[in-house]
């Protein structure tokens, strides 16, 4: 290397004395930014995959871990086949633009399926490898040019030249990682508390499930007056499927006639059905007398008292009751168990949700940032040394062995 930096006239003192001056440069340092910002991707792959397929998806731990062996597999041979292809064919550039296309279709289909919780571990398997094999296809190419144009201004500097790239890429990791959680705000939570929600999940179906059936708005007006008639009785109607007006209904009597209705409850159906008539058998109702009497430990004349009162109620509204009656206290029980689930479980089990519900999108954006850096990728490839085609490459690379050979002749007829 020193031999060649003589032959090109360079004072191998003098460019030694300041090595970052001579090599922080617009073509070293923004090729070194390109590739950086490009494997913006590949940085999230190695921290966070395993927890993103995880949260996301519900992959387990060991298959969420295996779509990093594909990813590694994949793209170590893509660095090896396509380093080999650019050193025999000595071209670099088309390999990187075609790499870095891939790269953007494929993070492309990646942050799209974010959204997308069904997507299956197969699917996966195949936008990965293909991901991991243009990036491989980009990065192999890249490297070898990147220290051809280090060579190229200084062939004395060429660890320097490595080292500023080192630089760059660990200050652009080291903000890659950073802005992680300012993107993606989700992930604590759902790491955190995720286990515990599950856990709280399993142990309140039932009540969650009732809580499913509710309107959000008559679920915040409950939360804010657990009081509210108007809104329990639509809840009571959301549980049930049963009309509004027949859920009033139903609750007005059990509130408002009580003792009548316990009578009609204790009576048998037929006796009941007989009362309802217009002009009631005077047997059926000494029957139902003696069943009240029987079934509420009550006296004959309380028990008459009761039907007295039983029989004032419109007979619409009994109807209603004997059709609804069991449906709207099945609704009521489901509701008072769902307001016992403490209050803090219900917040978790809140925040949680609303982590799971946002996080798919958080995640999105931010492959979306990886997309815009294999982007920027793309136009800073031109700084870089290095021809298009192979025939340009191979005759640059004969003047330049002649130029190195002529300049090494002069220096020995020098000595």
């Amino acid at each position: 290397i020193s031999t060649q930096a003589r032959a090109k006239g360079i004072d191998i003192k003098a460019s030694l004395a300041h090595p970052f001056k001579h090599m922080w440069k617009p073509d070293i340092v923004l090729s070194a930014f390109s590739i950086s910002v490009f494997l913006i991707i590949y940085y999230v792959a190695v921290g966070f995959f395993p927890v993103y397929f995880q949260t996301i998806f519900g992959f387990s731990q060991s298959k969420a871990n295996s779509l990093g062996n594909w990813i590694w597999a994949f793209n170590a041979g893509a660095l090896i086949v396509i380093g080999y292809l650019s050193d025999k064919v000595r071209v670099r550039k088309p390999f990187m633009v075609v790499g870095a296309i891939g790269a953007i279709v494929m993070t492309s289909i990646f942050a799209t399926r974010a959204t997308h919780p069904d997507t299956s571990y197969g699917t996966f398997v195949l936008i990965l490898t293909l991901l991991a094999m243009f990036l491989g296809v980009a990065y192999a190419p890249w490297m070898a040019s990147f220290t051809e144009t280090v060579e190229k201004r200084n062939p004395a500097l060429t660890a320097t030249g490595l080292a500023v790239w080192g630089l760059v890429i660990r200050i652009v990791i080291a903000v890659s990682v950073f802005i992680v959680p300012l993107v993606v705000t989700t992930t604590s939570q759902l790491v955190e508390k995720g286990p515990i929600a599950q856990e709280l999940a399993v142990k309140y179906a039932t009540e969650l499930g009732t809580a499913a059936m509710l309107d959000p708005t008559t679920s915040e007006a409950l939360s804010k007056n657990p009081a509210d008639q108007t809104a329990g009785i639509k809840a009571i109607s959301e549980i049930t499927k049963v009309s509004v007006a027949d859920v009033t209904t139903v609750a007005t009597l059990n509130a408002t006639q009580k003792p009548a209705i316990e009578a009609a409850q204790a009576i048998d159906p037929t006796t009941l059905g007989a009362l309802l008539a217009v002009d009631p058998d005077p047997a059926a109702i000494k029957k139902a007398i003696g069943e009240i009497t029987d079934k509420l430990g009550v006296s004959a004349a309380e028990a008459q008292t009761r039907l007295q009162a039983l029989a004032a109620i419109p007979t619409d509204d009994l109807l209603t009751l004997q059709t609804n009656g069991p449906k709207v206290a099945e609704g009521q029980a489901a509701l008072v168990a769902l307001g016992k689930i403490p209050a803090k479980d219900i917040a978790l089990l809140k925040k949680t949700q609303k982590a799971a519900e946002d996080s798919p999108k958080q995640w999105r954006n931010y492959f979306w940032i990886a997309v815009g850096g294999e982007i920027v990728f793309i136009p800073l490839i031109f700084l870089l040394t290095g021809a298009w085609s192979p025939r340009t490459a191979k005759r640059e690379e004969e003047e330049h062995e002649a130029f190195v050979a002529a300049e090494l002749a002069k220096l020995r007829s020098r000595s």
